[in-house]
């Protein structure tokens, strides 16, 4: 089934709490708190879009930027096409993908999606205190559908993995090409230095690529592991629905596709900009 989705779009300009803790059925504490969270997040799913419509455009006159997104649309999203080399010359970036290389010049027009999450060394992750967006369910089925059989957990690995994605046309079809940390040769074995330089690409192909903007919303999000909850209890909180690693958020994926179940935070993410980007 399809879902009409409202995803938050930050950063937002100064919020009335009240007006959208209404919308959001939340506390005017919990709404604010909310509308400082960094990176895109689906907030309220409904298969009506004209009831979203009007849900988003009373956040918007409470000062919270939106979009209304179609939620097969993820699935539609370029898979990533992970680099392991590249080189620059003054006028194209050469990237190696599987054996094939591919000339992107750089007055290509595109998006670049930045993701790093927040340098650990010598410290075990450690759970986010930033609260979470969240949308009131739309439709009870949403949650009727659960089956609480078994827990779904993103690969872990992933989860910690810095990378930048890069959405251009290649070949006659948009691609994302992706320089994701521990894949793509930089040059150095040292994670501090890899993770530098991976930083150091993500400028250079800011500047290079002028008809390109970046989304740096990611970078240094502590980003979530889990993609479903194990507790019945976590479904009467509404502060949770349709966060990350809530069981709302994996009915609603997988109702979409199979192929969405387990994505981590930063890859949803990821998805949710480039799909913002085309609709505005």
């Amino acid at each position: 089934m399809d879902y009409s989705l409202v995803v938050s779009n930050p950063p937002h300009t100064e919020v009335d709490a009240v007006k959208a803790a209404a919308v959001l059925q939340l506390a005017p504490a919990e709404a604010r708190i909310k509308a400082n969270y960094p990176a895109p997040e689906i907030w309220l799913a409904a298969p009506n879009r004209d009831q979203l419509t009007a849900a988003a455009d009373l956040l918007g006159e409470a000062g919270l930027r939106t979009a209304i997104l179609r939620a097969t649309d993820l699935v539609g999203v370029p898979t990533q096409l992970r680099a392991t080399r590249f080189e620059r010359t003054d006028t194209h970036l050469s990237v190696t993908v599987d054996g094939d290389v591919f000339d992107i010049p750089f007055d290509q027009p595109g998006q670049l999606v930045y993701c790093k999450p927040p340098d650990q060394a010598g410290a075990g992750r450690t759970k986010s205190t930033t609260a979470s967006w969240v949308g009131k369910p739309s439709s009870s089925a949403m949650l009727g559908a659960l089956s609480a059989s078994h827990r779904m957990e993103a690969e872990p690995d992933e989860s910690d993995l810095a990378f930048l994605d890069l959405f251009t046309p290649v070949g006659g079809a948009t691609r994302r090409i992706s320089f994701v940390e521990g894949v793509v040769d930089l040059g150095t074995r040292d994670p501090h230095q890899i993770r530098t330089r991976l930083a150091a690409l993500a400028k250079d192909c800011e500047r290079r690529f002028a008809g390109m903007t970046c989304d740096r919303r990611m970078e240094n999000l502590r980003v979530r592991r889990r993609t479903m909850v194990s507790t019945l209890d976590e479904m009467a909180d509404r502060r949770k629905l349709l966060s990350y690693g809530s069981r709302a958020l994996h009915v609603l994926l997988e109702s979409v596709s199979p192929d969405l179940v387990g994505v981590t935070q930063s890859e949803l993410c990821s998805r949710l900009s480039y799909l913002i980007s085309h609709q505005l």
